[in-house]
C-alpha cells in the first residue's frame, strides 16, 4: 500500500511516501478526528471573546476620558482574544494537516508546522515500550507512545510544569489501533 492510494489528499500522500524506505510497508493510517482535536479550544474560545470584550471596553472608556494613547494599549489584546476566540479553526487545520502511519517497521507521525516542512517523529519497537491507552466511551481515544513534561519558571519566580502527551491522538477506534501496532511491531 502506498500513501498515494489513501485518502490523504495529493500533498500529505506524497509527504508520507518521501518517508517510507524501498523495504517498508504501509499497514495503517489515519488522523486525528477534527472534532476531538479541537475540543482543547472549549475553554479558550469564551476565555478569548471575554479577553477581546474587557480590551474593547477598555479602549471605549480610555477614549472617552480623551487618552487615545492609552485606548490604542488595548489593540494587543483585542488580537489575543481574537486569536484564542478563533483557536477551533487552527487546531482543525492542524489536524487535517497531521499524518499517523503504521508501517512493518515503525509507527509515524507527521505533523505541521507553522514554518518550514513540518516534524516527523518515528517511533520503532525498542521505543514503544512505555505505550498506553486512553480511551474514551465512543471507542475514540488516544494510543499514547511518549509522555514528557515541561518546566518553567514565571517572571515572578512562580514554578510550574505542563505534562503532554505524543502518539497517535484522537483517533477513532483506538482499541483496534493499538492491537495492531501490538501484532506489528511488538510481537
Amino acid at each position: 500500500m502506498s500513501a498515494s492510494s489513501l485518502s490523504l489528499g495529493p500533498a500529505l500522500a506524497a509527504r508520507l511516501d518521501a518517508e517510507l524506505s524501498a523495504d517498508e510497508r504501509l499497514v495503517w493510517t489515519g488522523q486525528p478526528r477534527p472534532d476531538l482535536a479541537i475540543r482543547p479550544a472549549y475553554f479558550l474560545v469564551p476565555f478569548g471573546l471575554l479577553f477581546a470584550a474587557f480590551a474593547v471596553g477598555w479602549m471605549v472608556l480610555a477614549s472617552a476620558m480623551g487618552v487615545t494613547p492609552m485606548a490604542l494599549c488595548g489593540l494587543p489584546f483585542i488580537a489575543v482574544g481574537g486569536l484564542l476566540a478563533l483557536s477551533p479553526i487552527w487546531l482543525r487545520r492542524q489536524a487535517q494537516q497531521t499524518v499517523y502511519a503504521l508501517t512493518t517497521r515503525r509507527a509515524l507521525i507527521l505533523e505541521p508546522s507553522w514554518w518550514g516542512p513540518g516534524v516527523v517523529r518515528s517511533y520503532t519497537a525498542a521505543g514503544l515500550g512505555k505505550m498506553f491507552r486512553r480511551e474514551r466511551a465512543d471507542g475514540s481515544g488516544d494510543l499514547i507512545f511518549e509522555e514528557y513534561t515541561s518546566r518553567g519558571t514565571s517572571s515572578d519566580g512562580t514554578a510550574s510544569s505542563s505534562t503532554q502527551w505524543r502518539g497517535f491522538l484522537a483517533v477513532s477506534d483506538v482499541r483496534a489501533v493499538e492491537d495492531l501496532v501490538r501484532r506489528t511491531l511488538l510481537a
